[in-house]
């Protein structure tokens, strides 16, 4: 799936594009807020905007920033978005009778623990808004619903509501489900208390179902360097990418040159473990770049330009694990990149400038905005709290920043620089009154 973008490879398939998220009830969130990709009626950085998107009278904002103070709730709202995506991918299948699913209410307030948490998201997908959603808690899905709009008009494709009374499913259908009553039924009858139906209808070959499953598989990507599990996974996949595709692999050298990377060539090579000592192989299993079904280790070395003793250039190789740690986060994120700036996809990632500098941040983010380098509208949601991205009236539009910060309750409550009652000129600095904490959502520390 991965195709470089650096080289000028053509786009695949459909362009996919975010138009809002909304979670409620989960974690540190109490009410549903909702962040929204709709662009305002800010004129200024008109190429930060998707116009028109996909013939749509929607204007969507390519990138979408989120600051607050430490466990405010910024990491609690992508993780929201880690289960929705998980909810209609993997949990129907890894789900089974008795397991709960990962979804913890608000307990700071006992009329929402026990009540279910919502999460639902807005899209366009060739053309067409569809909005998909669910209630549930760690027992049981209690509401699951789909609607599409074709030419803005609102169509019920399907409607699941878990009856109390009953301790059953009602399921609604509506012009835009396109399954025989049959297979309807044995649809209803495979589909757990703890799976999605739309996943399940997708297994059993429905094709609005089968269609919007593609969207989020091709679509979505994650990105968060402080979970290893994830972090390793992705490492893994984009050196055995490297590996066997040239193309790709100049892509990662294009983009570390023009970051002022210094590496000048990759060397990869994979071997077997077979014939190593067992007290040996022990040290390196452990490696992320071990792939324990063919007992096998990939091996990654950098080149850099260096002179022998007469002066004349050489290739130094190092190891991959001698290379900074801002290096590593790189080669992942530049793999990253490369496929989402393709494949029109969404990507989230939280504390995007961990081990990296400042300029590297603030280029990755010009990565989504420039047309030179996004060639297919694919957008960006992120945490940080390098709050250097708000030094100049060049990176953001007003409405691409937003805030989280937790109320007198404990909740934690979402909103964008565009919503503050007085919105800020474009002449103020916004770095600046952000740490002053005219907006909100900054630390408030006590004294010793």
């Amino acid at each position: 799936m991965i195709s470089a973008y650096i080289n000028g490879r053509d786009t695949i398939g459909d362009k996919k594009m975010l138009i809002e998220f909304t979670v409620g009830n989960f974690l540190s969130f109490k009410e549903p807020v909702t962040l929204s990709m709709v662009a305002s009626s800010d004129k200024s950085l008109p190429g930060n905007v998707i116009r028109n998107a996909q013939g749509t009278k929607f204007d969507l904002i390519k990138s979408a920033v989120i600051y607050g103070p430490n466990a405010a709730g910024k990491s609690n709202f992508v993780r929201a978005t880690t289960v929705l995506y998980g909810f209609v991918n993997k949990y129907f299948s890894i789900i089974k009778p008795g397991m709960m699913l990962p979804i913890t209410p608000f307990r700071l307030d006992e009329k929402y623990s026990s009540q279910p948490s919502l999460f639902e998201i807005v899209f366009l997908s060739e053309g067409i808004r569809y909005q998909y959603g669910f209630k549930a808690d760690s027992v049981r899905v209690h509401e699951e619903w789909l609607f599409s709009f074709p030419k803005n008009q609102s169509r019920k494709v399907f409607h699941r509501i878990f009856n109390k009374d009953s301790e059953d499913y009602e399921y609604q259908y509506g012009t835009g489900w396109n399954a025989k009553a049959r297979i309807a039924k044995e649809i209803e009858e495979s589909t757990s208390v703890t799976s999605s139906f739309l996943s399940m209808s997708a297994r059993f070959n429905v094709d609005i179902a089968q269609k919007l499953l593609r969207w989020f598989s091709d679509s979505w990507r994650g990105l968060f360097p402080n979970e290893s599990e994830n972090f390793e996974k992705m490492y893994r996949s984009i050196i055995e990418f490297m590996r066997k595709d040239e193309l790709f692999k100049k892509d990662i050298l294009a983009l570390f040159n023009e970051l002022n990377i210094d590496i000048d060539g990759f060397q990869i090579e994979r071997g077997s473990l077979s014939k190593i000592p067992d007290d040996m192989k022990a040290s390196l299993i452990n490696r992320p770049n071990y792939d324990a079904l063919n007992d096998t280790l990939t091996i990654v070395k950098t080149r850099h330009k260096g002179v022998d003793e007469k002066g004349d250039p050489i290739d130094v190789f190092f190891p991959w694990e001698a290379e900074s740690d801002g290096t590593q986060k790189m080669l992942v994120i530049g793999g990253i990149l490369a496929d989402v700036l393709s494949n029109s996809c969404v990507l989230w990632t939280d504390e995007l400038h961990a081990s990296l500098h400042p300029y590297l941040t603030r280029r990755i983010v010009e990565y989504f905005h420039e047309t030179r380098t996004n060639i297919s509208d694919a957008q960006l949601v992120f945490t940080t709290h390098d709050s250097s991205l708000l030094d100049t009236d060049d990176l953001f539009r007003r409405d691409q920043i937003w805030f989280v910060e937790k109320d007198q309750t404990g909740a934690s409550e979402l909103f964008s620089l565009w919503d503050i009652k007085r919105s800020p000129r474009k002449t103020e600095n916004i770095r600046k009154r952000y740490l002053e904490g005219r907006y909100g959502a900054v630390p408030i520390l006590g004294h010793l």
